[in-house]
């Protein structure tokens, strides 16, 4: 099922990112310096799910609008906020993420935001957040995530992997008014934590920016999307083709920059 960012407009991006860049170093890690490769091409049948940079394209609506309601009821009664951009992708069967989706056993997974970028003093800050509930919508298990060294969070998608396994993307904020980190996260169909990857870079120009997930069917994760290089690419709001791939124990195999979008 999809997982995909908000839709932010370049000249957005471009300007989050140069009030605090100065403050974060550019920090390529992983991500291959200078490759300019192809991205990886998606057929026909995938297209209309918005499978390009920045979701150009997809459906409007939600594929299951009564899958949705049910998950937003559920997420208002608990306080949690569903990731609006990934909406339209409730309800595909191609692997992309999505926020809420019925498992094979019938019963949901929720993903979303909980808490408060400001709580008042004694509230909560945000956390992403995952629930996995059964068929007759009781909590199996449920999550509030938070890393070291970051400030907020987005809980955006999730997907089942065959076996039960749940697959998570997350966004997590070195600062506030920087562009977030993907952060993605593998738990049994139980909840235990299998794996965590968070990219690097802190949103920093280098950080690769994934537009939207999917499983594959060797259990990898293919991610698209974009990347400022570097700083010049972002003062001259230059944005770049993005592809990374996770394997399946949760190893960040390829990150590769592709033609200018």
């Amino acid at each position: 099922m999809p997982l995909t960012m908000s839709p932010t407009t370049p000249l957005s991006r471009a300007a989050t990112h140069l009030v605090m860049s100065a403050l974060a170093a550019l920090t390529l890690g992983a991500l291959a310096t200078g490759v300019r490769a192809e991205p990886v091409a998606i057929d026909a049948e995938h297209e209309d799910l918005g499978n390009t940079p920045n979701l150009g394209k997809g459906p409007a609506e939600p594929r299951d609008p009564a899958l949705l309601q049910t998950c937003e009821q559920w997420a208002g009664t608990n306080g949690v906020s569903l990731y609006s951009y990934h909406q339209r992708l409730i309800g595909n069967r191609v692997a992309f993420l999505s926020s809420c989706l019925r498992t094979a056993d019938k019963g949901l997974v929720i993903v979303g935001t909980i808490g408060d970028d400001a709580p008042p003093k004694g509230g909560r800050k945000t956390a992403a957040f995952i629930a996995r509930l059964d068929a007759a919508g009781k909590v199996l298990w449920r999550k509030e995530l938070r890393k070291k060294g970051y400030a907020t969070y987005e809980g955006m998608s999730a997907v089942e992997a065959p076996g039960g396994d749940i697959v998570m993307s997350a966004q997590a904020y070195y600062k506030p008014s920087m562009a977030g980190t993907a952060w993605i996260l593998r738990f049994t169909a139980k909840g235990k934590q299998r794996w965590e990857l968070i990219l690097k870079g802190r949103g920093a120009p280098g950080t690769g920016l994934p537009d939207t997930y999917r499983l594959l069917d060797d259990d990898s994760i293919l991610m698209e999307g974009h990347i400022y290089p570097t700083r010049a690419d972002l003062e001259a709001e230059r944005t770049f083709d993005w592809t990374g791939v996770i394997d399946a124990r949760g190893k960040l195999v390829r990150a590769e920059i592709g033609k200018p979008q």
